[in-house]
C-alpha cells in the first residue's frame, strides 16, 4: 500500500563508475502511488489502434493470430520431424567417420556452445574445454549425415533452382519492399542460404519414401520424457560402474 518501504539488493558483475567486478547495490523502495489497469475491450476500433489499422476487425486480428500460432506450430513438427529424419538415417547406415572430421566437427560445437553461455554469470571463469568430449556423439552423426546428405545429392542430381527460391524471394519483397532481382542475387550469393536450401531438398526426397506416423502432442512430450528419464538413467548406471571399477 502507499507508504510501504522495502529494502532491495542488486547483485550483478558489471564494470561501471567507481565499481568494478562483482558487486551489491542496496536500494531503499517506498511505494507513492497505487494504479489498477483497465484493460481496453477488444472491438474492432481497439484493434484497427493497436494494429495501426493493419486489420479493419477484431475476427481478422484473431484469424491472424491463429495462423501465425499454426505456423508456429507446424515449423516446429517440421524441425522435429527432421531431427528424427536425421537421426533415423545415420543410426541405420554404418559410416566409417576419419576421426579428424568428428574432432572439426566437435569442436565448432564447443565454440558454438561457448558463445552462447560463456557470457552468463553462471559459467564465469568455466573452462569449456573439458565438455569437448560430450559433443562427440552429436559431431559424429552430424559428419554422418553431411556424408550421407552429399550422396544423395550427388546420386539424384538435387540442385537448388530457380523455382527453389522465387517463393523465397517473394516473401522477402512484401516484408521488407526491396526490388525481387536483387534480393535474389543476394539469396544466390549466400552459401549458409543456399546450403538450407538444398538441405531441405533432401530431406523432402527422403520423406518421400519414409514412413511416418502422426501422434498427438501430449503423447509425443510423454515420449520425450520417457527418452530423458532412461538417458538419465544411463548416465547414472555408467557413473556407477566408473565408480566400482576404481574402488577396484
Amino acid at each position: 500500500k502507499i507508504g510501504d518501504k522495502v529494502e532491495y539488493v542488486l547483485e550483478h558483475d558489471a564494470t561501471h563508475e567507481e565499481h568494478e567486478g562483482e558487486h551489491s547495490h542496496k536500494y531503499e523502495v517506498e511505494v507513492i502511488d497505487v494504479q489498477k489497469v483497465i484493460p481496453k475491450e477488444f472491438t474492432d476500433e481497439f484493434v484497427k489502434e493497436f494494429t495501426q489499422g493493419k486489420f479493419e476487425t477484431a475476427e481478422d486480428f484473431k484469424d491472424d493470430v491463429q495462423f501465425q500460432l499454426q505456423e508456429h506450430w507446424d515449423k516446429q513438427t517440421r524441425s522435429e520431424l527432421e531431427n528424427q529424419i536425421v537421426m533415423k538415417i545415420t543410426q541405420s547406415n554404418q559410416i566409417d567417420v576419419p576421426e579428424a572430421f568428428i574432432d572439426n566437427a566437435a569442436d565448432v560445437l564447443l565454440n558454438n556452445f561457448t558463445q552462447q553461455f560463456a557470457h552468463l554469470k553462471e559459467f564465469k571463469n568455466q573452462d569449456f574445454s573439458g565438455m569437448k568430449n560430450e559433443f562427440y556423439p552429436q559431431a559424429e552423426n552430424l559428419v554422418k549425415w553431411e556424408l550421407i546428405r552429399e550422396q544423395i545429392i550427388k546420386d539424384e542430381n538435387i540442385e537448388v533452382e530457380d523455382f527453389d527460391l522465387d517463393p523465397l524471394v517473394q516473401k522477402e519483397v512484401e516484408q521488407s519492399g526491396g526490388d525481387f532481382e536483387k534480393i535474389k542475387g543476394e539469396m544466390k550469393a549466400n552459401e549458409n542460404f543456399i546450403m538450407s536450401v538444398l538441405n531441405k531438398k533432401v530431406i523432402d526426397f527422403v520423406l518421400d519414401f519414409a514412413e511416418t506416423e502422426e501422434i498427438e502432442f501430449d503423447e509425443y512430450k510423454k515420449n520425450q520424457q520417457g527418452m530423458i528419464e532412461k538417458d538419465h538413467t544411463a548416465t547414472d548406471d555408467y557413473e556407477v560402474m566408473e565408480d566400482d571399477e576404481a574402488d577396484n
